[in-house]
């Protein structure tokens, strides 16, 4: 199993826990608490009342239930929507209550007054985020949120008076299962893809964030804890919990864009790898590439005991398309060669561009009876090409094909000439036809090849390389 998959059962288990303590909290009425110390009631006008809480951790936990379709997304929109107006409404009409309060208890920051609610409506813009597949943005807007969650933390550590409802154990448990349901939402996703792959670079980014968070959270126990000041160990946890909250967006942000940078760069490199083994007008391999196609075949055909061929192709009168077309006409019909060879490949066979108007193919397993019905297939496919001319007039193509099957001991360069000389005899007979070369290493002007005119071969190409061969 997977780290994905298993942040996926955390998700649920997370959300199950927060879902179960918010109803549990409410049923049991704790949730109508006012502050921890204070009269009932007293200062209850400073934050939402607790059951509304509970209600509120109950129906977000709820919402990472729905499934990852349109509706379910749709749902988790609305809802994140309902949530962040409801505490908002909250806020807005306690607003001049407290300000009464901060004067009755003394000033200390919003963020220790507001942490539930703001947590709320955070994680809430995160669901709505994430539900509309802004997925870094959204784990962003939680890892802010946890700043004001961890001031519940500190606050419930210190036995403060002055924080929400969170501040409590049992709500504090709530938060945090929260926090994590929707941080998890989609793990595949966003930031939380990079910390839990397997490779060396996720590595490195969860040690710096392990770093991140136990480095100010060790220093803040060990200064702010030891001043017996409630004062100062509010605005100390408070500068622990940003500064955590801080480093861990900062840890996310780089680890982030570290992968987008090397993942430009990977891309790069394939690029230069691709112009380094490819024709840069036709897309074929090049001559290079040939080569290590070439003695692939060569070691496959020693051990399997199979056949191969190569064909070289030469287009006919390509000068002249060029001078009646200019070699704008000249390269769209090199492109359109290439499209028409590379419709008519099998599996494992390799195509490619030598150069000029010149073109080369292996044929894996076939002898020489195969690759001379093979070789008229691509003479007969590219023969339904035709170019269109400056004066308006339609160009047709045509190609002479020289075969070399491979000998035992023979190398690329050996086959090559065979498969040349023959290329030479087609053109000698008048071209736009296929030449076989004799199995021996012979000179050009000793060739004997076996010539196959376009008329005497009762061979038909198969309509659908007929149809790609047509276009204009």
């Amino acid at each position: 199993m997977t780290a994905i998959r298993y942040a996926h059962w955390v998700r649920r288990g997370a959300a199950f826990v927060a879902a179960s303590v918010s109803i549990a909290m409410l049923v049991m009425g704790s949730g109508l608490d006012a502050f921890r110390g204070l009269p009932r009631g007293e200062y209850d006008f400073l934050l939402a009342p607790r059951a509304l809480f509970c209600v509120i951790g109950a129906f977000m936990a709820g919402l990472g239930f729905l499934p990852r379709n349109p509706l379910g997304r749709m749902l988790q929109m609305m809802g994140g929507a309902a949530v962040i107006a409801t505490v908002l409404t909250g806020i807005v009409l306690n607003i001049r209550d407290m300000k009464s309060g901060f004067e009755t208890i003394g000033w200390v920051p919003l963020q220790l007054f507001l942490s539930g609610e703001v947590l709320f409506v955070l994680l809430a813009l995160a669901l709505m985020l994430q539900a509309m597949r802004h997925y870094l943005s959204g784990q962003l807007l939680v890892l802010v949120g946890i700043a004001f969650l961890l001031s519940a933390v500190s606050g419930n550590l210190d036995r403060s008076e002055a924080f929400l409802g969170l501040a409590d154990p049992q709500y504090l448990l709530a938060g945090v299962a929260l926090t994590l349901s929707v941080l998890l939402y989609q793990p595949h996703r966003g930031a939380l893809r990079i910390f839990l792959a397997g490779h060396r670079a996720s590595g490195v980014a969860r040690l710096q964030l392990c770093l991140g968070i136990a480095g100010p959270a060790i220093v803040g126990i060990l200064t702010v804890g030891a001043v017996n000041v409630p004062v100062v160990q509010i605005y100390g946890g408070l500068i622990v919990s940003n500064m955590i909250a801080f480093n861990m967006v900062v840890i996310v942000l780089n680890a982030v864009y570290s992968e987008r940078s090397d993942i430009s760069r990977r891309k790069l490199e394939r690029a230069l790898a691709r112009q380094a083994l490819r024709d840069g007008l036709t897309g074929l391999f090049n001559r290079v590439m040939l080569r290590r196609r070439f003695d692939r075949a060569v070691q496959r055909a020693q051990s399997d005991r199979e056949f191969f061929s190569l064909l070289i192709f030469d287009l006919d009168y390509f000068k002249k398309i060029n001078d009646m077309g200019g070699h704008e006409i000249g390269d769209q019909a090199l492109v359109r060669v290439a499209h028409v060879i590379s419709d008519c490949l099998e599996r494992e066979d390799t195509a490619a561009r030598l150069g000029g108007e010149e073109f080369a193919v292996i044929l894996r397993n076939s002898d020489m009876h195969r690759a001379e019905l093979r070789a008229e297939q691509f003479r007969q496919a590219i023969a339904a090409l035709q170019v269109r001319m400056r004066n308006g007039r339609w160009q047709y193509l045509t190609t002479s094909i020289g075969i070399a099957q491979w000998m035992e001991g023979e190398s690329f360069d050996q086959s090559y000439a065979r498969a040349d000389a023959a290329l030479y005899h087609a053109k000698a007979q008048g071209r736009n036809r296929v030449c076989v070369a004799p199995m021996a290493p012979v000179a050009v002007g000793e060739t004997t090849t076996t010539t196959t005119a376009a008329v005497d071969l009762d061979f038909t190409i198969p309509p659908l390389h007929l149809v790609k061969a047509s276009f204009k």
